[in-house]
């Protein structure tokens, strides 16, 4: 048997199939779960639901707010028929109402008009 030269390495014998490079994969790519949000649309008040973030059952608290649809009338009419300035305030349809559980006070959904 000849020596090995300096710096290199003695061929070893073959035993068998090949040898096959490990290779490592990332795990795959999983989206984290979707909260299901229940379906508020419509409701002008409080609705009963699960809330999704405590998982209490129970109604919804509903904020009534006005929305820009009813200033941008409200100054229209300011402007053009003075008399019906308060008119866009009392139809109940165009509030945004926003709602929120009543335990832990997260955001539901909200009725944008």
């Amino acid at each position: 048997m000849q020596a090995p030269q300096p710096g290199s390495y003695p061929a070893q014998p073959h035993m068998g199939a090949p040898h096959m490079p490990v290779t490592h994969q990332a795990p795959a790519y999983q989206p984290s779960p979707q909260i299901p949000v229940p379906n508020v649309a419509g409701a002008t008040g409080p609705v009963q639901i699960v809330c999704p973030y405590c998982k209490a059952s129970g109604m919804t608290n509903t904020v009534k707010q006005a929305s820009s649809m009813q200033w941008i009338i409200c100054v229209l009419c300011f402007f053009f028929c003075f008399p019906c300035t308060c008119s866009p305030f009392y139809i109940p349809s165009c509030y945004k109402i926003t709602h929120s559980c009543q335990f832990c006070k997260s955001q539901i959904g909200t009725n944008n008009k």
